[in-house]
């Protein structure tokens, strides 16, 4: 079955050949740390209402994917629980650990995936410990790239989140994916 969405900059996927089957939704770290009050982002002074405002639109989004048969894919951050959450991205042997909130380690609260967004049971969840979903080992692009499974990814996460999802559809885009 072969289909198209209207959007703008361009429809996805851009080419109207594309077999659904070959395409996948993805929602990026779409949890209560980053989107709900009195977790991760609230806590670093984050206005959480604003962050909140695309679980409605990945809802009708996640409703079109299933009603079609697109694979639905989610990412979900969390620090190893045996980590003091210290660890960052590019950060230098011996630096001192930075101050303020930490993200949820693996099974505490602020770690699940927002109620209004969560995964059917035929849903995949990939557990990741970096930002970026491209550069974990056998993550979901490292998946989409070695098995060649997908041509095509629709993104959905955060407004502006400059390490998680921005950096998710660039990296993808590099491996010749078309991502939205």
């Amino acid at each position: 079955m072969h289909f198209q969405v209207p959007g703008d900059p361009h429809p996805w996927p851009r080419d109207a050949g594309t077999a659904s089957s070959a395409c996948a939704v993805i929602v990026v770290d779409m949890q209560e740390d980053y989107c709900s009050p009195g977790y991760y982002m609230d806590r670093a002074g984050y206005d959480t209402k604003r962050l909140r405002e695309p679980v409605e639109c990945i809802q009708r989004v996640l409703s079109a994917a299933r009603r079609n048969g697109l694979p639905v894919i989610y990412t979900r951050h969390g620090r190893a629980p045996e980590s003091d959450g210290s660890e960052t991205i590019d950060e230098e042997p011996g630096m001192a650990p930075a101050a303020g909130p930490k993200t949820a380690a693996r099974g505490e609260p602020g770690w699940q995936i927002v109620p209004e967004l969560l995964p059917d049971a035929y849903d995949t969840v990939i557990e990741k410990s970096t930002c970026s979903s491209v550069k974990i080992e056998n993550g979901v692009f490292g998946t989409m790239a070695n098995a060649s499974a997908f041509v095509d990814a629709l993104v959905a996460a955060l407004p502006d989140d400059p390490e998680g999802s921005a950096e998710c559809v660039r990296s993808n885009r590099k491996t010749g994916h078309d991502t939205w």
